[in-house]
């Protein structure tokens, strides 16, 4: 009976040891925050879009369609993230819609993050719907680790 507890014991320790070991996460730092185009909406452009962007993102092997983003206040979670792969970059793709309670109008973000294979990292946000013509892309680059 001992020799069954610890055999199982053993296999249950390997198996959770070989599932360890098969996630990949990649966290991704990303700095250098800015407008791509004409900037209309106050002085601290860079504030704006790392609140909007974050300052940083990660990805889990094991957790398909779900990316992470740091913001001041800690990790986000986005569910049902598009992926795709070109033969570059690792591109993850979601969208969040809202409404601005101030203007009382809709908006959705358009947000992707790439992932390339040399290390490198992309976060952009595109809005889109009721204000577009009110809107430039944002952008931010870094590094990631564990590519």
């Amino acid at each position: 009976m001992i020799k069954q507890i610890i055999t199982a014991s053993v296999l249950a320790i390997a198996a959770l040891q070989a599932d360890a070991a098969v996630s990949k996460v990649i966290t991704c730092e990303v700095s250098g925050h800015r407008l791509t185009g004409e900037y209309r909406g106050g002085p601290d452009e860079e504030g704006l879009v790392i609140s909007i962007l974050g300052t940083k993102f990660k990805v889990d092997s094991k957790r398909k369609k779900i990316i992470q983003v740091y913001y001041e206040d800690g990790w986000a979670t986005f569910e049902n993230v598009k992926i795709s792969e070109t033969s570059k970059f690792t591109l993850y793709k979601f969208k969040y819609t809202g409404r601005y309670s101030d203007i009382n109008r809709k908006f959705t973000y358009n947000f992707s993050y790439r992932i390339y294979g040399n290390g490198k990292g992309e976060a952009i946000m595109k809005q889109s719907a009721d204000v577009q013509g009110e809107f430039v892309p944002m952008q931010a680059k870094g590094n990631c680790n564990n590519v």
